[in-house]
């Protein structure tokens, strides 16, 4: 089903090829339309259907229950959401390009399918490795709100703005503006990651948020937002 609306617009451009210029041109260009629509929909239906499986999670990690990551089911439904959520978003999809463009002729093309075969095998690394991993939750009563954007999960030890892929991960995940899950090593020192952040912390992983965004970052303070913008037009006319 996935890919039946692909191959429905790959038989009709071979028909537009072999009949010449006999095709009515508005139906055509309707049906071409409609076929890419149908592409769109059923990439967000497919999207829709794994995160309803991990959204009841989230909810769990915000009362600090963890109890799911030890049953296996329950797991493999979690890492496959978190790792669709990070592989789906553009700023991913232009490092890929970026870094893979080599393998394929045209790597956009096919980006859609092969972005949920690598969710499918991060998400199972993740769950081979779950018992070297460990989940934190920040809680943020400060006057500065978590943001997110339009990469909602980031690895804080990815360059933003390069494009080699890091050695090591610690995720960070705002999940609502009081709360932020950190997965991160077992071995990662967390003596100084304080779980009640301060207006600083607050700052520093919103910053962090905006470095690794691809074009929109969200929140629920239109004030803190319009601070946001003033600090990067700021920023912009400094440089």
């Amino acid at each position: 089903m996935y890919v039946l609306p692909t191959q429905l617009k790959k038989r009709l451009e071979r028909r537009v090829t072999e009949s010449g210029k006999k095709m009515d041109k508005t139906l055509l260009a309707e049906t071409r339309r409609l076929l890419d629509v149908a592409i769109s929909n059923l990439n967000e239906d497919f999207h829709a259907s794994i995160e309803r499986k991990f959204w009841p999670y989230l909810e769990l990690i915000k009362k600090h229950d963890f109890s799911f990551y030890e049953d296996p089911t329950k797991a493999i439904d979690f890492f496959h959401g978190l790792s669709a959520q990070y592989m789906r978003t553009k700023a991913v999809k232009i490092r890929a390009l970026h870094n893979t463009s080599v393998l394929f002729d045209d790597m956009e093309r096919v980006w859609d399918v092969l972005s949920r075969i690598l969710a499918v095998q991060m998400g199972g690394s993740f769950f081979v490795d779950r018992r070297n991993f460990q989940i934190l939750v920040l809680e943020n009563e400060s006057l500065v709100p978590f943001i997110t954007s339009d990469q909602p999960i980031i690895n804080m030890l990815a360059d933003p703005h390069g494009f080699n892929a890091p050695e090591r991960v610690e995720l960070y995940y705002p999940l609502s503006p009081t709360q932020a899950m950190l997965y991160l090593e077992k071995s990662t020192p967390t003596a100084g990651i304080s779980r009640n952040v301060s207006i600083d912390d607050a700052h520093r992983y919103n910053r962090l948020m905006i470095e690794h965004s691809g074009l929109r970052v969200f929140s629920n303070s239109e004030e803190y937002l319009t601070f946001l913008k003033k600090c990067a037009d700021s920023k912009k006319q400094s440089t």
